[in-house]
């Protein structure tokens, strides 16, 4: 079990076995916020992304926009998304090549809650735009969607892998907010 100690500036991993709780220390400058592990147990997090191999212990921070929350795709690439200062948008992290590449969105405000789904679409919340958003990879084209709560603050979210059905905190509306995709239609 992989947890981030953020104000400690540290990850840790727990053996739920034996209850030993192993912590490593990130070089200075590297994310210790979100994490999502690859499908090759390599830990990324968010802030400065950042990606620990638990084989070699070996940590490796790119020099990334700051993104809040992280997610990895069905390629191993990171994905997050930025909006505060100089870059609005969203970025990818090439999982093998280490190469960065920045989506440009000019309207973009604050992103908290990125996940991959199982159609290569990036799901994000656009924070204090009060939106839903969703970056298909493939065209490279993002639609939004608007919840019925004025002030949907999208704090994080998380894609039910078996309904496909995307579940929405929203910490400015007070709900929880289940979002399917086939309808477009939110339920609070």
């Amino acid at each position: 079990v992989w947890v981030t100690e953020a104000a400690a500036h540290k990850l840790a991993a727990l053996d739920p076995e034996t209850g030993k709780i192993t912590e490593y220390t990130p070089p200075a400058g590297a994310g210790t916020h979100t994490l999502r592990e690859d499908s090759q147990g390599n830990i990324w997090t968010s802030g400065k992304v950042t990606k620990f191999d638990p084989k070699t212990q070996k940590f490796t921070v790119y020099e990334s926009p700051y993104t809040y929350d992280v997610a990895v795709d069905a390629h191993d690439n990171a994905w997050g998304g930025g909006g505060m200062g100089a870059n609005p948008g969203l970025f990818r992290i090439d999982g093998k090549t280490g190469e960065i590449k920045v989506y440009p969105v000019a309207d973009m405000k604050f992103v908290r809650g990125i996940e991959a789904d199982t159609h290569e679409n990036i799901w994000f919340g656009d924070v204090t735009n009060h939106r839903l958003g969703k970056f298909d990879t493939k065209t490279e084209k993002i639609t939004y969607y608007r919840a019925p709560t004025p002030d949907l603050g999208i704090y994080g979210l998380v894609i039910d892998k078996k309904t496909g059905f995307i579940w929405v905190a929203d910490y400015e509306g007070s709900n929880v907010d289940r979002f399917d995709p086939a309808t477009g239609k939110f339920v609070e």
